[in-house]
C-alpha cells in the first residue's frame, strides 16, 4: 500500500521509508524539511504598519543626538534573530528607500500596540 509524502508528494511504500514517522514522509530528509517549515510557521513573519508617528533619538556619543520620526504608513517586520536586546520586539524597516535613516528599531509591547498595526 503506497502513501503520498506530505513534503515532496512522491508516492512511497511506508515499509521502505527512512522516516521515523514513516506514514507521513518518504524519507528522513522530508521529515526534517517538514520540521523546519513547522518551526518557521510558529515564528512566522509578522508585518506591521506604523499608524501613529513617533520620534526616535539617535545616540552619537554626545548629549544632543539627532531625532528622526518613524513615519506613519511605514511598513516593518519583526525579526527576533537580529535583536540587540534593547526591547522585546526588533523591527526591520521594509520601505527600501535610499534616504531612510531608521532601518531598524526595537520597541516594547506598549509602543508596538500604540504605534503599529499588524498587517
Amino acid at each position: 500500500m503506497n502513501k503520498k509524502c506530505l513534503v515532496c508528494a512522491n508516492s512511497y511504500n511506508p515499509q521502505d521509508s527512512g522516516s521515523f514517522f514513516n506514514f507521513k514522509f518518504c524519507s528522513d530528509e522530508c521529515e526534517q524539511k517538514a520540521e523546519i517549515e513547522a518551526k518557521s510557521a510558529e515564528t512566522g513573519v509578522h508585518m506591521y504598519m506604523c499608524i501613529s508617528p513617533f520620534p526616535i533619538r539617535f545616540s552619537n556619543g554626545t548629549e544632543t543626538g539627532a531625532t528622526e520620526i518613524v513615519v506613519e504608513g511605514s511598513k516593518w517586520r519583526i525579526d527576533g534573530s537580529l535583536a540587540r536586546g534593547l526591547n522585546k520586539f526588533h523591527l526591520e524597516n521594509l520601505s527600501g528607500r535610499v534616504d531612510e535613516k531608521i532601518t531598524w528599531l526595537e520597541v516594547d509591547e506598549q509602543a508596538l500596540s500604540r504605534h503599529f498595526q499588524k498587517i
